[in-house]
């Protein structure tokens, strides 16, 4: 397999561009090896679904366009990264806002849902921004950004109406406000919390909802989701240690979007992991933690966005996702940047450290 072949994404095909594989959707073949596509061509594949890994011939840096293309998209990730910093600073005025009731909080809430919901559309390129980015000794903030963002993607993912995908934005903006009243000593402890210290911090899920559940025009399923977002389906949760569909909605799409954004971050106490074994971990504990239905949505559409994308391998070699396999989450079907086809895995030595910024 050449080295040039390049995995796009349908709404960012060019006419002139020559699929170096057949195009499949549900086992059926819609376009074959070798054909150059046309505006119509790209126009129905994304009728039949935007987030096709559709598999391109050639060197993109060889035309113009697609490195105009490119040069622009690398320079809305960067504005992506400002905006994002941003959110993360409104965010601790609003945690502050709905602390002491301030007048201003849910005008606050708004516009930052409003922001989300305009900026963040193309969801490949937010995952690139979002995950495992650095917190900047901020983490309370810039992980309620993330969750919220994750949240949103699976929301629309979900096809909730706009009503419920706002009321669910909210919560995940706010799940963890209740560590507004945490000791930050405790919050922020370099070393591993003891059992104690450990129960204490748990208290936030049961404190964000009392901070919440009073607040006008603020809908009940928002505090709903923020006291339930650490419920797990097999009752192994908190506070209230229920199962099911007992637990809120909110509570069951936030669990998964929380644990999945605070196993990709660094922290004092804990190494980050990539984002390939976070899905391998969280599907392990998926038919028990969490909502079968969510879970499947979410990891799905995380597979299909993380195909295509460059890896970075324990062996310092760096490569290109073809392919991911549920059995073998963490273990990809990968091109090297030698042209070697890899399936790691088969291969016991060799494994992906971390998703890496294309070329």
């Amino acid at each position: 397999m050449s080295n040039n072949i390049r995995v796009v994404r349908p709404h960012r095909l060019i006419p002139g561009m020559t699929l170096a594989l057949d195009l499949e959707y549900n086992d059926t073949v819609l376009l074959k090896k070798d054909v150059v596509l046309t505006r119509k061509y790209i126009e129905k594949i994304l009728k039949i679904d935007e987030t096709l890994s559709v598999f391109i011939k050639g060197d993109f840096k060889e035309d113009k366009n697609i490195q105009n293309f490119i040069d622009e998209s690398s320079k809305n990730l960067k504005n992506k990264v400002h905006v994002l910093e941003n959110m993360s600073n409104n965010v601790k005025t609003i945690f502050n806002d709905f602390e002491f009731h301030s007048p201003q909080s849910m005008t606050h809430l708004k516009n930052v849902q409003n922001e989300i919901a305009k900026e963040f559309t193309d969801f490949r390129n937010t995952l690139v921004n979002i995950i495992g980015r650095d917190p900047n000794n901020e983490y309370l903030y810039s992980h309620s950004i993330n969750v919220a963002i994750l949240s949103y993607m699976l929301g629309k993912w979900l096809e909730l109406e706009d009503d419920e995908l706002n009321n669910l934005l909210y919560a995940a903006l706010l799940h963890d406000i209740g560590k507004i009243k945490i000791d930050h000593t405790v919050l922020n402890k370099i070393n591993k919390l003891t059992q104690k210290e450990y129960e204490y911090i748990q208290k936030h899920a049961l404190i964000g909802y009392e901070v919440l559940k009073d607040i006008p025009h603020l809908d009940r399923s928002v505090s709903m989701g923020v006291l339930m977002h650490h419920e797990r389906m097999d009752g192994s949760g908190y506070p209230l240690k229920i199962t099911g569909n007992q637990i809120h909605k909110f509570g069951r799409i936030i669990a998964i979007t929380d644990a999945f954004s605070a196993m990709n971050t660094e922290r004092s106490y804990k190494k980050k992991y990539s984002p390939l074994k976070a899905l391998a971990i969280m599907h392990k504990e998926s038919l028990h933690k969490y909502d079968y239905t969510y879970w499947n949505t979410f990891l799905n559409n995380m597979i299909n966005y993380y195909t295509g994308e460059r890896v970075l391998l324990n062996t310092k070699e760096e490569g290109k996702i073809i392919q991911v396999n549920k059995k073998h989450l963490s273990k990809p079907l990968i091109v090297l940047d030698d042209s070697q086809v890899i399936d790691l895995s088969k291969d016991k030595d060799r494994f992906v450290v971390d998703i890496i910024d294309s070329e």
